[in-house]
């Protein structure tokens, strides 16, 4: 079964890469729900639709499930804090330009620089003993995303609340958010094609400033923040008319 996905991925990367708004696990997480739409519904990746993505992106718990049966690696290796999460993410950027014999193929000062890093990624392939070397990347791609996401601390803490934030778990210069890489990617995935989504139909974008001008909050001016979608649960895709929208109101 996992299979399936695997012979979907180039093409899926691929097309995740066109996406030039977006980068690093949001790539990988489009990659993924792009590969996955084509194994479940019989089609070329070229062919899935972003209606589709867009549907599986509104459940992502059902998402998280056929993936983890799609890619059954080892998640016993899943980093547990955001700073073996960054890094894992990191030595996954790193394995893209490993080859199967451990070379580095990418710049030469990049490999002094990364020399330590470089051995490590080679070294932790075995870790994901799939039946063939890409399935054993995708898996660990996918165990990676599942590490929890990392929020910034501010800049602006003075040294003794950075001890104290050392003290409490203050994690590589950043805490955990409660959300994995994963759900923090699908939140902002489903921002992006909403995005795309909204114009395409002909409404107003997300963010544009609106007036509502009927109903209970006729005359109030806002932010347009957010859409639910018409669902088509035949074809597992979201579809036009938008059902609702979320606006900020600015005399809130």
């Amino acid at each position: 079964m996992s299979n399936s996905l695997v012979s979907h991925w180039e093409a899926a990367v691929a097309r995740a890469r066109e996406q030039h708004a977006l980068s690093g696990s949001e790539w990988d997480v489009l990659a993924l729900i792009f590969a996955l739409v084509a194994v479940e519904d019989g089609v070329a990746v070229q062919d899935v639709s972003l209606w589709s993505v867009r549907y599986r992106l509104g459940e992502p718990q059902q998402v998280r499930q056929a993936l983890s049966v799609l890619l059954p690696g080892p998640l016993d290796h899943v980093a547990t804090t955001v700073a073996e999460g960054r890094q894992e993410l990191t030595w996954l950027r790193i394995d893209d330009l490993v080859d199967e014999h451990g070379t580095f193929t990418g710049r030469s000062w990049l490999a002094d620089l990364l020399a330590p890093e470089i051995e490590a990624v080679v070294r932790g392939r075995g870790a994901f003993g799939a039946p063939a070397p890409l399935e054993g990347r995708i898996w660990r791609l996918w165990a990676a995303l599942q590490a929890p996401y990392g929020i910034r601390y501010e800049d602006t803490l003075t040294s003794e609340e950075l001890a104290v934030h050392d003290e409490t778990g203050r994690d590589g210069g950043y805490r955990a958010s409660g959300r994995t890489v994963f759900e923090r990617s699908v939140e902002r995935l489903i921002q992006f094609l909403d995005r795309l989504l909204l114009p395409a139909i002909g409404a107003l974008p997300l963010h544009r400033e609106v007036l509502v001008k009927r109903g209970v909050h006729a005359g109030r001016s806002g932010v347009l923040k957010a859409v639910t979608w018409s669902i088509d649960e035949e074809r597992q895709a979201c579809c036009e008319p938008p059902v609702s929208f979320t606006i900020t109101f600015d005399d809130r």
